[in-house]
């Protein structure tokens, strides 16, 4: 499985690269900015991600706006497939759920993430 990590805060980035190199190969990056770059490089390069762990708030481009474009491109990739994108937040907020819904997020969890959650949504999207 091959993973983006998005995550401004570098304790909570290396908690999850730490957890999800687990099942294969992960890259981190901090900001939404180096995301949304790291993303299209994959796909140019015809390597997508299989899931982006993506954090709702960050300084710049936030993760929502973050969700809409690499659905953008991806839907102008004009590749088959669908990379899982799991949204990541403190923020328990109905509204900022349904918004990430509304833009095509496949999981949404709630910080602190342990790893039995992690694994079960990353069962339940058929990545592991």
């Amino acid at each position: 499985m091959k993973t983006l990590v998005v995550e401004d805060t570098l304790t909570t980035q290396m908690v999850f690269s730490q957890q999800l190199s687990t099942y294969g190969e992960c890259t981190a990056v901090s900001s939404g900015a180096e995301a949304i770059e790291e993303f299209q490089n994959a796909l140019n390069k015809n390597v997508p991600f299989d899931t982006v762990c993506l954090d709702v708030r960050m300084p710049g481009i936030n993760g929502l706006n973050v969700l809409a474009v690499l659905r953008k491109h991806e839907d102008e990739s004009g590749k088959s497939g669908h990379t899982k994108i799991i949204m990541t937040t403190s923020v328990t907020a109905a509204e900022v759920m349904e918004k990430a819904q509304r833009k095509h997020c496949d999981a949404y969890l709630t910080k602190p993430v342990s790893e039995e959650d992690l694994e079960k949504t990353l069962k339940e999207l058929n990545l592991i």
